[in-house]
């Protein structure tokens, strides 16, 4: 069990720390484009590279808190279900878990438009929304957010 909560602890981490760096690359490539009106033009491979960067830290974002829950449940004896839904995996944890986790978040994001919890409700298939895009064609995701409610979570394993 301690090989299993390590390894994804340690993952968490990784695509969480992946998903920063991918998503600041993307995200400095676009505000560079918009402000000399260079934006590529839509199927380049420019286009496809700044797009792809910043879908895929999406996708990133949300696997790391998947990870961080998943550990959190090990960690505390809790089986969890085979989902990425992250609403569904934070409603698994203990009680305590999830007041502290909130209490923490709410108190980083005082002017925040919603809880942790509405953040997780708002974006629990956000890996699967944002990975297959083409399909879902998501418009919205709380990406800051999501990063906050990872941090918290996380921390609750550490």
């Amino acid at each position: 069990m301690a090989d299993k909560f390590s390894a994804l602890q340690q993952s968490a981490a990784l695509f969480a720390t992946a998903a920063t760096s991918i998503f600041n690359i993307g995200w400095t490539r676009l505000c560079e484009a918009d402000k000399t009106g260079t934006f590529p033009k839509k199927d380049t491979k420019e286009f496809n590279e700044m797009m792809g960067g910043l879908l895929g830290s999406v996708v990133l974002r949300a696997f790391s808190i998947e990870l961080a829950l998943k550990a959190l449940c090990v960690k505390r004896g809790v089986t969890y279900p085979k989902t990425h839904n992250l609403a569904e995996l934070f409603a698994i944890l203990p009680a305590t878990d999830r007041t502290t986790a909130a209490k923490r978040y709410e108190k980083k994001n005082p002017s925040s438009k919603g809880s942790l919890e509405a953040v997780l409700r708002a974006n629990a298939n956000a890996f699967e929304e944002w990975r297959y895009h083409h399909e879902y064609l998501p418009t919205t995701v709380a990406y800051d957010e999501m990063g906050d409610a990872f941090d918290e979570i996380y921390a609750l394993s550490s």
